[in-house]
């Protein structure tokens, strides 16, 4: 958990660095430029989205092959108790 809250603080951070300050921010804007940040909004959520969601599947096909793993292991351990094959 703690990894994941790292690497999507990370790629936050990292989404984030072409934003404009808020200061610029709140002075009135053309409206090409106010669509083209609105723009770069969008992207940045969707970017750090698809991290997560990649993330997460990540994890879960780790876990999935570490069980897979698991199970092996056991029967490994078993036959090798029981003479093998």
């Amino acid at each position: 958990g703690k990894l994941r809250d790292a690497l999507v603080g990370r790629q936050a951070v990292l989404a984030l660095q072409g934003i404009t300050p808020l200061e610029e921010a709140l002075t009135p804007l053309s409206s090409p430029v106010a669509a083209i940040r609105e723009s770069e909004i969008f992207n940045i959520q969707v970017a750090i989205t698809d991290f997560s969601a990649s993330f997460d599947e990540l994890e879960s096909e780790y876990l999935r092959v570490q069980s897979e793993e698991d199970v092996a292991q056991r029967i490994g351990e078993i036959f090798h108790r029981g003479g093998g094959i």
